[in-house]
C-alpha cells in the first residue's frame, strides 16, 4: 500500500472535522509503499477495536489517533494537518482554545486571572492568535497570570517568551533541561514544517514542575504528571474545569508523536500508564491535547452547537476506554517497528 492509499484511509476521518472548521486540506504525494501489516499489530488493532465496540466517538478515535497508524501513515496525517487559524471557542465555563488546525493554547479562567497552557509557534502567533484570541473571546490579556508547557518543541513554547517579558508571569514546564539546550528543538518528526523563520527567543527558566507536583491559581489547582518519551520530560497535567457549574477534571496529554526508536517508545508507553493512572486517581472525565486535533477537539466544537450537553465532557468510562485503546494501538505499535526495523 502507498502513502497516497494510507492518506485516503486514515485521513479522510480528519478532514471532515477540519473542514467543518475551515481548515484546508493539502495533499502529500509520496511514492513508498508500506510494508504489509505485521500480525502482531493487527492482534492489538483488533483488540483496540473492540474496546471501542459500538461507540461512534471511539471508533472515531481509532481512525484519528497518532497511536493507532503505522509510521508511515501517522506521518501522512502530520503533514495534511494545516495550520489555518480557528476560531477562538468557549469550551466550559472557565475553558478556552485558541491556535490553528495544528497546535493550540488553551486558557483555564481562574478567579487570580488566566492560566495559557501552550504559547505556539513565536511571538507574532502569540500576538495575533493568543493576544488577539483571548480579546476575541471578550476577556483581557493583560488578566494572563500563567503559563504552563508541556515540552520544549518550539510550537509550543515560542511565544512564551514574549509573553513572559510583557506580562511578568511565571512559566512552568518538567522539561526546561531539553527545551534550553541548543541547537533550538523545532516540531517533532512528522509534524508539519516550522515557518521559514529565526528561531524564537526562549524563555527565562522559571518553575521547574516534579512529578505529582501542583500549582494552585486563584480557585483551581493544577496537578503535573511527568510523562517523558516525546522528549526527554514531557508534562502533562490534570486540570479542573467547570461545565455548568460543576467541576470536571480533564487531562492533558503533553506529546502525542511517537519516538522512531525501541527505547524511546518503552518509555513513552510507560508513561501512557503513568497518565493513565494519574486520570483514573483524579477521575478524569475529559482528554485534551496541545494538538487539539488528537482528542477530536474541532469535531467538538462543532457539535457543541447543537448538543445538550457539552461534547467535552467524556465521561470517566469513556476516559478509560480511549486510554485503553492507545494502550493497546502501543502494542501495534511494536509489531511496526519490528517490521520496519527500527531499533
Amino acid at each position: 500500500m502507498r502513502r497516497t492509499q494510507i492518506s485516503k484511509i486514515f485521513f479522510g476521518s480528519v478532514a471532515a472535522g477540519l473542514i467543518a472548521n475551515g481548515f484546508a486540506i493539502a495533499a502529500v504525494q509520496d511514492p513508498r509503499p508500506e510494508p504489509p501489516m505485521p500480525a502482531s499489530a493487527k492482534a492489538h488493532y483488533d483488540r483496540a477495536r473492540a474496546i471501542a465496540a459500538g461507540d461512534p466517538d471511539l471508533q472515531f478515535w481509532m481512525r484519528r489517533s497518532d497511536f493507532c497508524m503505522s509510521p508511515m501513515a501517522h506521518d501522512v496525517f502530520a503533514d495534511n494537518i494545516s495550520r489555518a487559524v480557528m476560531k477562538p471557542a468557549k469550551i466550559a465555563d472557565n475553558l478556552y482554545l485558541v491556535g490553528t488546525g495544528h497546535v493550540n493554547t488553551w486558557i483555564l479562567k481562574t478567579s487570580a486571572g488566566l492560566v495559557l497552557f501552550d504559547t505556539m509557534h513565536n511571538t507574532q502567533e502569540a500576538k495575533d492568535l493568543i493576544e488577539g484570541g483571548i480579546r476575541e473571546l471578550g476577556l483581557n490579556p493583560a488578566d494572563i497570570k500563567y503559563i504552563f508547557l508541556t515540552h520544549g518543541h518550539t510550537d509550543h513554547w515560542g511565544g512564551a517568551r514574549y509573553l513572559q517579558d510583557k506580562y511578568k508571569i511565571p512559566v512552568a514546564t518538567g522539561d526546561w533541561d531539553f527545551l534550553l539546550a541548543d541547537p533550538v528543538k523545532r516540531t517533532a518528526p512528522g509534524s508539519p514544517p516550522d515557518d521559514p523563520q529565526a528561531a524564537p527567543a526562549k524563555p527565562v527558566k522559571d518553575v521547574v514542575l516534579t512529578d505529582g507536583q501542583t500549582v494552585t491559581i486563584g480557585d483551581v489547582t493544577i496537578k503535573h504528571i511527568s510523562t517523558p518519551g516525546h522528549t526527554p520530560n514531557t508534562s502533562s497535567y490534570i486540570i479542573p474545569v467547570k461545565v455548568n457549574g460543576v467541576v470536571h477534571n480533564f487531562a492533558m496529554w503533553g506529546g502525542t508523536n511517537f519516538p522512531r526508536n525501541q527505547a524511546g517508545l518503552s518509555k513513552f508507553h510507560d508513561s501512557l500508564h503513568v497518565f493513565w493512572n494519574a486520570a483514573s486517581a483524579d477521575h478524569a472525565e475529559s482528554l485534551i491535547n496541545p494538538h487539539a486535533f488528537f482528542y477530536d477537539a474541532f469535531e467538538k466544537i462543532e457539535a457543541a452547537k447543537t448538543a445538550r450537553t457539552n461534547p467535552f465532557l467524556m465521561g470517566e468510562e469513556k476516559v478509560q476506554r480511549t486510554l485503553a485503546m492507545q494502550d493497546e494501538c502501543f502494542g501495534a505499535l511494536w509489531g511496526w517497528f519490528n517490521v520496519l526495523g527500527y531499533k
